[in-house]
């Protein structure tokens, strides 16, 4: 992993938000610091850091949320958008019968 210079420059006195910038290598970044200070920046409002970018993995899980639940609500009935009687299913194939409205196939 490659290292990187990273200047901070907070806005100094109530000034709003920080300017950040990153460079390749320390000369980069010491010629932006330069002509901040030559711009008549502060150099308390300046900060540079040395870092190397980590790795992230971000991994997906399944996330099951059930609309109804065999317990009934104790308060306030059933849920907006949740039909409280049970399916009617299809004798033959154990799904809703509106599954099964053609019978041509």
């Amino acid at each position: 992993m490659r290292e990187q210079v990273i200047v901070i420059q907070s806005g100094g006195a109530g000034a709003p938000g920080n300017e950040v910038s990153c460079f390749e290598t320390m000369e980069e970044a010491e010629r932006h610091v330069e002509g901040r200070l030559e711009a008549g920046s502060r150099q308390e409002d300046i900060q540079v850091f040395r870092a190397v970018k980590l790795e992230m993995e971000v991994r997906q899980r399944p996330v099951v949320t059930f609309a109804a639940r065999a317990e009934t609500p104790s308060a306030g009935g059933t849920p907006p958008g949740v039909n409280a009687e049970p399916a009617r299913t299809d004798p033959d194939h154990g799904l809703p019968r509106d599954v099964f409205t053609d019978r041509s196939f």
